[in-house]
């Protein structure tokens, strides 16, 4: 019996890399041979040179390779994956490595940008305005739509045009806040609304729920009623 060698790959969410993340992915595959990095169809020797080169301008695409193992990173605009191509001890270090690298990069909370999460979303949520104490507040239900449609469209955006954003810069050395941050910006603001409106819709929840409660009045005790006199 022996145990067949398999390659090993996996896929990422969204995700979005500077240059330091890219010098620390090289840093790994020092001990490979044939290192070829492409970005855009055209090959880099170094990151420096491809930070120079790019002027601040985000590619398209990038894909990185080499040999012995026997790898490839591929940074595309709708998907992101690598592949080792051995599952042997060495292999399967450098896998481990690359895995920790893009598994950080990737965009963060991950199930705001999985289609799972956002489709249950625009199936259930709507639905909490059939509940009898929401009745009277069914507007609440065209507020939350339009935030998961609005929330959707982003996403749908990302994952056919910006899955894979390698910035061509160090982040430290980014000259813009929102522009290192949009990302963020987009995702806190998308679901401080849908917390806004859940959190109004919890509040009409508990107000139907609990019976209302006026002050109690203390009671007295009355003296016993004598009869009257004959």
């Amino acid at each position: 019996m022996q145990k067949l060698d398999k390659p090993q790959t996996k896929e990422y969410g969204p995700l979005a890399m500077w240059a330091g993340d890219l010098e620390d992915l090289f840093a790994e595959l020092k001990n490979c041979a044939g290192i070829d990095f492409v970005a855009d169809n055209v090959r880099f020797e170094s990151v420096d040179e491809f930070v120079e080169f790019s002027k601040g301008r985000n590619p398209s695409s990038v894909e990185v390779t080499a040999s012995e193992p026997y790898l490839s990173i591929e940074l595309f605009q709708r998907w992101a994956r690598v592949y080792v191509s051995s599952s042997d001890l060495l292999a399967s270090g450098l896998f481990l490595k690359i895995d920790s690298i893009l598994s950080r990069c990737e965009r963060k909370p991950k199930c705001f940008y999985q289609y799972t999460w956002v489709v249950g979303s625009a199936v259930i949520i709507p639905q909490i305005s059939y509940l009898p104490p929401l009745r009277p507040y069914d507007f609440l239900a065209l507020w939350l739509s339009s935030l998961i449609f609005f929330w959707m469209l982003y996403v749908v955006f990302i994952h056919l045009w910006r899955f894979s954003i390698i910035r061509p810069l160090h982040r430290e050395k980014s000259p813009n806040f929102f522009r290192r941050n949009i990302d963020a910006i987009v995702v806190a603001v998308i679901a401080a609304l849908i917390g806004a409106v859940l959190g109004a819709v919890a509040t009409k929840i508990v107000d139907g729920a609990l019976p209302s409660l006026g002050p109690v009045a203390p009671q007295v005790d009355q003296p016993p009623v004598e009869p009257p006199s004959s």
